[in-house]
């Protein structure tokens, strides 16, 4: 007789109700028993009606509503306190499973004990060719990337299955490895917190793989150029940095990393036509949150790094193709996807 791991399946849901319910439909028609896993929707500032209407459609789905609008790694780390079952799984609202996905997930996580977090392939809603994620990776200097974002799926990369963190967006982790790590950082709001996570989870001697052979189909927009989540990206970036990374790594970086800054800043004042002052604004807001916040990043820093198995550096070694990798990411339409440096 079989026997299928147990999971928990948290959604954490932000006013998109129609991907939703398709995904909830997606997750219906899955191949795998309905008693070996629950379903927790974190209803981020949700309607009451709408959430009614929701658990009347789908009753088999625990709705919990979330007054205060507190990120997303905030909604992620309700779900996982409320979760029952020894396998987390986290989905986007806007991402569609294929009816395999949980058996393949499971699978995975089985084949292998020691792996302790798993993210499936994420393609294109619209265009199932494209890859939208075949796991996330990250360089030296704080910047964290879907590998293959908007490349032709061509299964360039379904054989490197190490990567240096899953992105949130359709990973699967260990319950009892997330508790033991701290979960996401509810501090980073969003925008990172699964990067973080990543680099937590190698420095505590676990590894991070990519299932390619489950796949998921994201239907989301490109907000990088959006004046907020530049913001995010970059006060997180050196939140990341700053709280995981060992003291020597740091005095190493400092010199080089300003002069990327610097360049970065100095590039946006000239680069976004209508928008420069904006994006300027927005980074250096990042950056004096960092400032502000010195003190709480100081003792988080030697919390985290006082449980490292292993230094970040060895992560970075693992990783050395894309450790100083900083050429920009180019859409297919020729316009940049997000930066590298």
């Amino acid at each position: 007789m079989t026997t299928y791991p147990l999971i928990s399946v948290i959604i954490p849901h932000y006013r998109r109700t129609v991907p939703l319910r398709r995904l909830l439909r997606s997750l219906s028609e899955q191949d795998y028993p309905a008693e070996s896993y629950e379903i927790i929707v974190i209803a981020d500032k949700g309607d009451d009606d709408d959430i009614h209407r929701l658990q009347t459609e789908y009753p088999n789905i625990f709705c919990l509503p979330v007054t205060v609008h507190s990120g997303a790694a905030c909604a992620k780390n309700v779900g996982a306190h409320h979760a029952r079952l020894p396998w987390l799984v986290f989905l986007d609202d806007d991402i569609i499973l294929d009816p395999q996905w949980l058996r393949t997930m499971a699978a995975a996580a089985t084949h292998d004990p020691a792996i302790a977090c798993f993210q499936s392939k994420v393609l294109a809603y619209h265009d199932h060719t494209t890859l939208m994620s075949a796991g996330g990776v990250a360089n030296i200097y704080g910047y964290a990337w879907d590998r293959g974002v908007y490349e032709k799926d061509n299964a360039q990369f379904d054989h490197d299955r190490e990567i240096v963190y899953a992105s949130s967006c359709a990973m699967m982790i260990r319950k009892s490895v997330f508790d033991a790590v701290g979960g996401f950082d509810n501090d980073i709001f969003f925008m990172g917190e699964d990067h973080d996570l990543g680099l937590r989870l190698w420095a505590a001697g676990e590894k991070v793989y990519y299932v390619p052979e489950a796949i998921a189909y994201h239907d989301g927009e490109d907000r990088h150029n959006d004046i907020d989540i530049k913001y995010y990206l970059e006060r997180n970036r050196w939140y990341i940095i700053f709280k995981n990374y060992d003291l020597g790594l740091l005095v190493r970086l400092l010199l080089p990393l300003c002069l990327l800054k610097v360049r970065k800043y100095w590039s946006y004042l000239f680069r976004f036509r209508g928008k420069r002052l904006a994006y300027a604004c927005s980074v250096i807001r990042g950056v004096n949150w960092m400032i502000v916040h010195a003190g709480l990043v100081r003792r988080l820093r030697r919390m985290v790094v006082s449980h490292h198995k292993e230094p970040i550096q060895s992560v970075f070694k693992r990783f050395h193709y894309y450790a100083y990798y900083t050429k920009p990411i180019i859409r297919r339409d020729g316009n940049a996807y997000c930066d590298r440096a």
